[in-house]
């Protein structure tokens, strides 16, 4: 079935890390401290992850088909641009946009931020921001991401229905993109030998990565 496979990091990244066959990557499982080996095509996704009900969309793939057409495939070609031409490289206004809208919807997509719509997180769920009397956690959740993808960016922090999405676009900025920017180009342009063979490697480039996006 078409959009069945849910990825919640896009397969054009997760590329950019694996083989010379385009279709391994070593991953560093955090809990256990330990790297096994995944393929792309099953790696960081679930089945069905952002199916809507009949009361968000009639379409229940409608948010998965967005995040392909209005954005992944936008986000991949500038990942493109940038992988070749790392040391200089322009982002009009509409690119800026794109990766804006790619950093708050990545923000929000993932396991782990669903979950802390229906369980606490230092002592709050996120669903007790706007969610509707009669609506569910997961359907409060996959609504925020319909109205992030299916606005402009303007509308986006113009808004102020949605706190938490409000939040998270009020922390991006230009020097915010450009240390996005700057530590993909780094980790992306690592030796993957090294990055495979050394397991503080992988330790140092994710701290690399959370410090200069994370904040």
């Amino acid at each position: 079935m078409k959009y069945k496979v849910n990825y919640y990091i896009p397969k054009f990244v997760l590329r950019n890390f694996s083989d010379e066959n385009n279709n391994k990557i070593k991953v560093l499982d955090l809990i256990n401290f330990n790297v096994e080996q995944r393929n792309v095509k099953v790696s960081f996704s679930k089945n069905n992850f952002y199916d809507l009900n009949e009361e968000l969309s009639d379409n229940p793939k409608k948010l998965e088909k967005l995040f392909r057409e209005k954005l992944e495939s936008k986000m991949g070609l500038i990942i493109k641009k940038v992988n070749e031409s790392p040391e200089s490289f322009d982002l009009p206004r509409d690119e800026l946009e794109v990766i804006k809208m790619y950093i708050t919807i990545q923000r929000y997509r993932n396991p782990s931020n669903q979950l802390y719509y229906n369980e606490s997180f230092r002592g709050d769920k996120l669903s007790k921001y706007s969610i509707e009397s009669d609506e569910s956690e997961v359907d409060f959740w996959k609504r925020k991401m319909l109205f992030v993808l299916a606005n402009d960016w303007d509308t986006i922090i113009k808004q102020t229905e949605f706190v938490g999405v409000k939040m998270v676009t009020n922390q991006i900025y230009s020097k915010y993109i450009k240390r996005f920017i700057l530590a993909y180009n780094e980790i992306s342009n690592m030796k993957i030998e090294n990055i495979r063979n050394n397991f503080n490697g992988y330790i140092s480039s994710i701290k690399k990565l959370e410090k200069s996006i994370i904040k």
